[in-house]
């Protein structure tokens, strides 16, 4: 049965692989009906059929019974997140974590992402600030806070936006010190700032900076691009990001211009530049 939990993009729910895969585990837990291994195999089965409620049910019973397979709590974990139980897995994190006796999301982007998913952003940026607290000389932990930061100050009360505003950018500005010659994402994050800001001179001059750089002519390109899209200025952010496609044609590059095309109305190249970033990661489900 390990290629169809290899295949978990294209198995149906009435594939007779499944079918005669839960004939064979009733068989087994008839025999055996308090063996967690096997109760946790019902859940792993009604993942396959994208059944998130019924696997989470399962892979937690199969748990509790004595599993002790790391995989089932990564599965666990993965059915929690796809059934949008964000707290619980968050939870689920801690605890694989614990049971590793390392941490499965260091910088706690995980975590900061679902807490944002869920509406809490005060969280998101505890964790963040956490992070920060134990590692302050490390430019990612510092480029996290900084991203989270901005997000917040986007949401935030107008009378709390600018002191969120001002711990993102010493955030960024920390992790730029830290950063050496990798400031591409540092750059990325000081544009949105920007914009969350609406400090239009402040991307104008991100983009002077980014022309200036020893980048290379892509990193140029897509950071420029987000500098004109900032800017609403559509017809140089489409030359950019076409001659990104041009020198590394990727998913991401086609996504960017599906974007500008559904600004700008232009409905018919917005779905060709879908179809093409699926033509080019068609393992992303999410195309």
């Amino acid at each position: 049965s390990s290629d169809l939990f290899s295949e978990t993009e294209n198995v149906k729910r009435n594939d007779p692989r499944i079918v005669q895969a839960r004939q064979l585990l009733t068989e087994i837990l008839n025999v055996r009906p308090r063996w967690g291994e096997a109760i946790s195999l019902e859940g792993w089965l009604f993942s396959l059929e994208n059944r998130h409620e019924l696997a989470i049910v399962h892979l937690r019973r199969g748990i509790n019974a004595g599993d002790g397979q790391m995989s089932t709590q990564g599965e666990l974990l993965r059915q929690l997140m796809l059934a949008g139980r964000d707290e619980e897995a968050e939870q689920q994190i801690l605890r694989i974590s614990y049971l590793k006796n390392s941490p499965i999301d260091e910088y706690g982007e995980t975590r900061i992402s679902l807490a944002a998913r869920r509406g809490d952003i005060n969280h998101a940026l505890e964790i963040a600030r956490a992070s920060v607290l134990e590692r302050p000389n490390d430019y990612f932990a510092q480029l996290v806070l900084g991203r989270t930061a901005t997000a917040a100050a986007g949401r935030a009360a107008i009378d709390e936006r600018q002191a969120i505003a001002d711990e993102a950018k010493e955030a960024l500005a920390k992790s730029a010190q830290l950063a050496g010659s990798d400031k591409q994402a540092v750059f990325a994050a000081e544009i949105r700032l920007a914009v969350v800001e609406s400090n239009f001179d402040a991307v104008k001059a991100l983009r002077r900076k980014i022309v200036a750089s020893d980048f290379d002519e892509y990193t140029k390109a897509m950071l420029e691009s987000q500098c004109s899209i900032a800017l609403k200025d559509w017809q140089s952010a489409e030359a950019l990001l076409l001659r990104a496609d041009q020198l590394q044609p990727t998913a991401q590059t086609r996504l960017a211009l599906a974007a500008i095309y559904r600004q700008t109305g232009q409905s018919h190249k917005e779905l060709q530049s879908m179809r093409d970033a699926q033509q080019r990661a068609p393992e992303n489900a999410k195309l």
